[in-house]
C-alpha cells in the first residue's frame, strides 16, 4: 500500500499543477479574472482520481489493452462528470464545448499514458542493467562454495 501511495500521491500533484496550469491559460485566453474552482476541490479530485485507478488496477483484466480501455472510459466519465459539476462561466455544456473537452481528454490521457510507459520502461532498464551488472560480478568472482 505504501508503494501505491508514493507512486500515485505524486501522479496526482502533477495532475493538479497541469490541471491549474491549464485552467490559467484558458482564463487568460477567454479574459476571465478567476477560474472559480476551489483549490483544495481540485487536488481532492485528484487524489480520488488516483484512487478510482488504484481500485481498477485491483481487478483481473485478461488484457492489458482491455485495463487501459476501461480506465480510459471510467476516468472520462469522472472528469465529464466533474466538469459538468463545476459549471464555470467557460465550461457551459454545449455539443462542441465537449466535443472539445472529450479531444482534449484524449490527448492528455495519450501524453500520460506515453510519459507511464516511458518511465516504467526507463525503470525496467535500470533494473536489467543492475542485474546484468551483478552477474558479470559473478562470473568474474564466483562465490566460495
Amino acid at each position: 500500500m505504501k508503494k501505491q501511495i508514493l507512486t500515485r500521491l505524486p501522479a496526482a500533484c502533477m495532475m493538479f499543477t497541469a490541471l491549474l496550469l491549464v485552467s490559467a491559460v484558458q482564463n487568460i485566453l477567454n479574459g476571465y479574472a478567476e477560474s472559480g474552482w476551489s483549490v483544495i476541490l481540485v487536488f481532492l479530485w485528484m487524489v480520488f482520481f488516483q484512487a478510482v485507478d488504484y481500485l481498477l488496477s485491483l481487478i483481473p483484466f485478461r488484457t492489458c489493452r482491455q485495463y487501459r480501455l476501461c480506465y480510459t472510459a471510467v476516468d472520462y466519465l469522472l472528469v465529464m462528470a466533474f466538469w459538468f459539476w463545476l459549471r464555470g462561466d467557460w465550461t457551459r455544456p454545449t455539443f462542441w464545448s465537449i466535443v472539445t473537452a472529450t479531444i482534449y481528454y484524449l490527448i492528455a490521457a495519450r501524453i500520460v499514458l506515453r510519459v507511464v510507459q516511458a518511465w516504467r520502461r526507463a525503470t525496467a532498464d535500470e533494473i536489467n542493467r543492475e542485474l546484468a551488472r551483478r552477474r558479470a560480478a559473478e562470473q568474474q568472482d564466483p562465490p566460495d562454495p
